[in-house]
């Protein structure tokens, strides 16, 4: 209906609407509402109609029932002409009807009528809508209900057996805590005493070797020595048939088994004489030659116990710093499983890390240093070392709540979702490249897994490396203090300027005590090393002590012989030259019989002294053999206990460390089973609950509970809330389907009063018509009586 509006001239600018106002007086009413206007308004472009009453906007439905309630129309009984009333005379009693009703004014009664049947075929829709969902949730309801009671009982089941359950844990937790930790005590022990036992067994394996090398060369020295010992006897016993052919005749003279003069029984005493005296003069000499033997021996025993007993201190220092080491391992280890350097939040997280599928693990774990940028890495990350590294802040929003439920401390998080890099722009790495005593970026001197460069860029990304404390401050003075550098020896220069450094005291960190442990570990293994080599260098100390011992003891013996023979030679003699007088002048006298013999006996006394020696020497190297090989079967022996102490050590410890293991994975599963079942640590359950009934009674009500919520079967917790959420939904379904019930009563009461309404109404216009009607008919037409008749089953 654009057309009706103004489209403008050339004078005129055109309009966007066009307007129908209408002014109605009602002189019914003497109040300001006497007057009153309607309005209908077209705008251009949207063809819909605005109505307007007194110029506030309404509904047309508004001011078609105004309409109808003033009884205005296209036809009124006002006038009625001949062509209407031929009209109403040749309608259908249809249209008649729909003449009446006009001049009734029952059409608002209708239209209201055809409104509430609209709105009872509505509610009779809403209604049954309602019933099939009513129907549906009535099945879930009984459904939610019986997994309501379900879950009840096992909230209700799960309450009693938390009360109990968790003390038994703890109670439970602390006896496989306290046998854990004799077991533990015991594998210390043990730890400890095996390697004594294989460095014992070692030490004593290599002087078994080093024993038995000696031993054959001793039995070859021995045997090469009998071979001269039996060369150097063949030519005594030569010697010696020479001297007895020599000096038969002398013993014959001097025993007067043949008669001869004076003089000749002289000389056969000088013989004699001169005999006795060399062999005199031997016993002299071989006396001196052992008295110095014996002072050189002594002087090597003096030396060998000094070196023996050099050797036994330092055995005894290195024993001393090996228990140290191993003293000091073993505390550094207990310190690492208990994480004791750690804060008291950052322990519980990880040892409940499981609880968290986002935890990725400490900063000291993530990110290696190498041995040589320690201080330096150290320095620059700092307390950064102990915090946890997470995938996303709701990770470790989760665990902060953990962390507050269980009043188990704080802890700081890293999410990695959450970082970006700090880096360094390239143009100033070039010319720090050029900066005396710079190093590298600190992110550079570390490493780790691909996933975590987020990580040390983030951490270290910035963070400069220099030499030394003066390198630095040159370097810091470069850039103008923009950003941190730290010192091999863990100095650090601020970007506030801030300065600090001295003598670094190493904080604890799991990468700290690993490398204390390394470190002590390395130098228990050169303890080993040096206390076998100074066992076995005792040793030979402690075999040449006893060869020269026994070569003194042996010396000691051969003076006493030879000072026996010494005497006895001197006292026979004196017992020649005083049974004989005048033996003394003639002694001097020689002949070529004596000289014969006296080169006999020498050569014979010098044999034999060789003989001697080397008899003496084999003496010496049968009794070090005879040692070796006692030494030797005594350290076979005690090696083989000492085996036998070691595979019982290690059978011990294989076992011990099985009750370790079983204690642990105990511990482990009551400690997971308080965390997962009941969101509890260990410490906080401990606080909390305490049983207070015998463990094989609480053992006996958590079995039979636990039986009693298996037998539930599967529980659906949510189904308390489902069956409340349900049951309220239902409520209200069946509230509005009362509702409705109630509004299909109101709705057909309203109809049935309309029909009165309608029925009344145009039974009063029929009668009044019908009155009226038969005058015009008989005035007009000279016809018979005509009048309307209603009926109400045709009509409605």
């Amino acid at each position: 209906m654009d057309d009706v509006i103004f489209a403008g001239s050339k004078t005129v600018m055109p309009v966007n609407k066009a307007m129908v106002k209408l002014t109605f007086l009602d002189e019914t009413r003497e109040d300001s509402a006497q007057i009153f206007t309607i309005s209908r308004v077209i705008k251009r472009g949207q063809g819909t109609n605005e109505y307007f009453y007194n110029d506030q906007l309404v509904r047309y439905k508004d001011i078609r029932n105004l309409a109808i309630q003033a009884g205005i129309s296209k036809s009124s009984l006002a006038i009625i002409s001949q062509g209407t009333i031929s009209e109403i005379a040749e309608s259908s009693p249809e249209q008649r009807k729909q003449v009446i009703e006009e001049v009734a004014g029952t059409a608002k009664y209708k239209i209201d009528k055809t409104e509430a049947l609209t709105k009872l075929d509505q509610t009779l829709i809403a209604i049954e809508k309602i019933e099939i969902r009513t129907k549906e949730l009535e099945k879930q309801v009984k459904q939610l209900e019986k997994q309501a009671e379900n879950a009840k009982i096992y909230l209700e089941k799960s309450k009693q057996l938390e009360s109990v359950e968790v003390g038994l844990i703890v109670s439970d937790i602390k006896k496989y805590q306290t046998e854990l930790d004799q077991v533990q005590e015991k594998l210390n022990d043990l730890k400890f005493q095996e390697p004594k036992f294989i460095s014992e067994i070692e030490a004593n394996e290599k002087i078994i070797i080093t024993n038995t090398q000696k031993r054959s060369e001793i039995e070859a020295e021995i045997n090469t020595k009998n071979r001269e010992i039996h060369r150097l006897k063949e030519q005594i016993n030569t010697l010696n048939l020479a001297y007895a052919k020599a000096t038969q005749l002398q013993e014959m003279i001097l025993s007067s088994e043949i008669s001869v003069n004076f003089e000749q029984k002289m000389a056969a005493l000088r013989q004699k004489y001169s005999l006795i005296s060399a062999q005199k003069d031997n016993f002299a000499k071989l006396i001196s030659q052992n008295k110095l033997k014996k002072l050189e021996i002594e002087e090597k025993l003096n030396t060998f116990r000094t070196q023996k007993g050099e050797i036994e201190r330092n055995l005894y220092s290195l024993n001393s710093e090996k228990i140290i080491s191993q003293t000091r391992i073993s505390e550094l280890k207990k310190s690492l499983e208990s994480m004791s350097f750690l804060p008291k939040g950052t322990k519980i997280i990880i040892e409940n890390s499981f609880l968290f599928p986002g935890y990725c693990g400490l900063v000291s774990d993530l990110i290696k240093i190498f041995p040589k940028y320690t201080g330096a890495i150290e320095a620059a990350l700092g307390p950064t070392l102990k915090q946890i590294v997470v995938d996303q802040p709701e990770t470790a929003v989760s665990a902060i709540n953990f962390l507050k439920k269980n009043y188990a401390g704080s802890a700081t998080f890293i999410p990695l979702s959450t970082l970006k890099p700090r880096f360094i722009p390239d143009l100033y790495l070039e010319h720090l490249n050029s900066q005396k005593g710079f190093i590298n970026l600190a992110s550079n001197l570390v490493d780790f897994e691909k996933k975590y460069k987020i990580l040390a860029d983030f951490l270290l990304g910035g963070i400069i490396v220099a030499d030394t404390i003066d390198s630095a401050n040159q370097i810091a003075n470069f850039l103008n203090h923009k950003n941190m550098i730290v010192t091999l020896d863990g100095d650090v220069i601020r970007t506030s300027g801030i300065i600090s450094g001295g003598h670094k005291i190493k904080n604890d960190s799991s990468f700290s005590i690993q490398y204390k442990i390394d470190e002590l570990t390395n130098n228990l293994n050169f303890f080993e090393e040096k206390i076998q080599e100074f066992k076995v260098k005792s040793n030979e100390f402690e075999q040449l002590i006893t060869r020269e011992s026994v070569f003194l003891q042996q010396i000691n013996i051969n003076l006493n012989d030879l000072e026996q023979k010494f005497s006895n030679s001197e006292n026979e003699l004196i017992e020649i030259k005083a049974q004989n007088e005048g033996l003394e002048e003639s002694l001097n006298q020689k002949d070529d019989l004596n000289l014969s013999l006296n080169r006999t006996l020498k050569e014979k006394i010098e044999l034999e002294n060789v003989v001697l020696e080397l008899e003496n020497q084999c003496k010496i190297l049968k009794t070090e053999k005879k040692q070796l090989d006692n030494q030797i079967s005594e350290l076979t022996v005690l090696v083989q206990e000492l085996n036998q102490k070691q595979r019982k050590i290690n059978a011990d410890l294989n076992q011990n460390q099985n009750y370790k293991d079983k204690y642990e994975f105990l511990i482990t599963n009551l400690r997971n089973n308080l965390s997962q079942k009941y969101s509890l640590t260990f410490e906080s359950a401990a606080q909390k609950y305490e049983l207070e009934i015998q463990e094989k009674d609480a053992r006996e009500f958590v079995n039979s509970l636990n039986l009693e919520i298996k037998a539930l079967g599967n529980v659906n917790l949510d189904a308390i809330n489902d069956f409340e959420i349900t049951s309220q939904r239902l409520e209200k379904l069946k509230k509005s389907q009362n509702e409705l019930e109630t509004a299909r009563s109101k709705i057909l009461e309203v109809i049935s009063d309309l029909d009165k309404i309608i029925i009344g109404k145009t039974q009063e216009i029929v009668d009044l018509v019908n009155s009226e009607f038969n005058l015009v008919f008989q005035n007009m037409f000279g016809g018979e009586v005509q009048k309307f008749i209603l009926v109400i089953k045709t009509i409605f």
